[in-house]
């Protein structure tokens, strides 16, 4: 692959650029590589790309956008990079999952209201959950591969007449939080 094409690759997508870049940056350290310019060349344009990328808003259709971060990987070990990898192809469908579980959590909070009469009215709050805004996989100062979930949590207030009528009724937001979930990567998965 020559630099151009690896500087379009990079450029056009970071995370692709990253899984392509592991077996010339493993050649080059291995002393494989003929041409170490070409993996330095490559590896600043894919560095510079990751770092380019400032929106963290979800991809279009709603999917959240997974961010892989190739930052800071120049001081891992060979055996560090390989983890890295592993954890951050694994990081996307964890992602996927975790949203998932927020959604189901949010449906048992509905399943599980607390009313109250207050007023005349039959009153319940619940928590509930936006959409996954951001997943970003990246390592630590340690070499450890961290996973980042943002998504709001929202407490809801819905009323009425009836219990009935209070269910069907349009819940009303009455307080948000912009949360940041950190994970950790260990025994070849991520654990929260």
């Amino acid at each position: 692959m020559n630099s151009k094409m690896m500087a379009v690759l990079c450029k056009a997508s970071p995370l692709l650029a990253g899984v392509v870049l592991w077996p010339l940056l493993a050649a080059a350290e291995s002393s494989q590589v003929q041409s170490l310019g070409m993996v330095q060349s490559a590896t600043a344009s894919a560095t510079s790309a990751a770092t380019n990328i400032s929106s963290l808003s979800p991809a279009p259709g709603g999917a959240p956008a997974i961010k892989s971060s190739i930052d800071g990987l120049e001081g891992l070990t060979p055996a560090q990079r390989r983890v890295y990898k592993r954890a951050a192809s694994a990081f996307s469908s964890f992602c996927h999952d975790w949203e998932r579980l927020l959604h189901e959590r949010e449906l048992n909070n509905l399943n599980h209201l607390t009313w109250r009469k207050e007023g005349g009215l039959e009153k319940a709050t619940y928590t509930g959950y936006g959409k996954v805004e951001s997943c970003e996989c990246k390592p630590s100062k340690e070499g450890l591969p961290i996973g980042k979930i943002r998504y709001s949590e929202r407490i809801y207030a819905i009323a009425g007449k009836t219990i009935d009528e209070a269910r069907h009724a349009v819940p009303k937001l009455t307080q948000e939080t912009n949360t940041l979930e950190i994970f950790s990567w260990d025994k070849d998965r991520w654990f929260y």
